[in-house]
């Protein structure tokens, strides 16, 4: 496995402030699963955090409810 720059800002500005925000307003039913992951409470703390178990901690909880809503719209 390669070793890769993690690149925090660029996380937050595609995938929590535009890419989950223009899923939500493709599928309304997805906010409230995944709503507090792009809040701004969230993101201030996601952001303001640098201790890397807070925010690999909080990607895990994104991407585990991301699976958690696939699987149901699957089901």
């Amino acid at each position: 496995m390669k070793s890769y720059k993690v690149n925090f800002k660029r996380f937050i500005r595609s995938v929590l402030k535009i890419e989950l925000p223009a899923l939500f307003k493709t599928d309304p039913g997805l906010a409230p699963s995944l709503g507090h992951f792009t809040a701004k409470a969230s993101v201030d703390a996601f952001q303001n955090n640098h201790e890397k178990h807070f925010r690999m901690q909080f990607v895990m909880e994104l991407v585990t409810a991301l699976v958690q809503v696939i699987k149901s719209q699957v089901t």
